[in-house]
């Protein structure tokens, strides 16, 4: 590994995944004083998605070196394993509650970085550049 990967590809997840941490291992107090500007239905449920999808889309970039299929199931695991893991520590460490929908929010969100990162090489490559066997000409 090169320092020009660690500084552009591994210490951005690295640096999203103790951001994410420090948002959820916040008091209870701080947390609601935090998200008092968001407060509507189901905010928080839309928060934890949102973080575990840039989570899970940096993931796959740092996991770039396996195969496409192997990087998404590695970003999706290690996405979801962290938001369960987050759960946990938020129940053991902190005056929060661990919620199943919050774990369901993290992993929705992992998997919809997922099928996006899926998907982008379907939309970007011409047909003759996945594989279809036609030429352009």
């Amino acid at each position: 590994m090169s320092a020009r990967d660690l500084a552009t590809v591994h210490l951005p997840a690295a640096g999203w995944a103790a951001l994410v941490a420090a948002a959820l291992l916040m008091p209870a107090d701080a947390a609601s004083d935090l998200a008092g500007w968001f407060d509507f239905p189901l905010s928080d449920k839309l928060a934890h998605g949102a973080l575990f999808l840039v989570m899970a889309a940096l993931f796959v970039r740092s996991f770039r070196a396996l195969s496409l299929r192997h990087a998404l199931l590695a970003a999706l695991l290690a996405a979801s394993v962290y938001g369960a893991g987050s759960e946990v520590a938020q129940r053991l460490f902190t005056d929060r509650t661990a919620e199943l929908g919050d774990l369901a929010a993290d992993v929705a969100g992992a998997g919809l970085a997922v099928a996006i990162a899926a998907a982008g090489p379907l939309v970007r490559s011409p047909p003759w550049q996945r594989g279809t066997g036609e030429d352009p000409e």
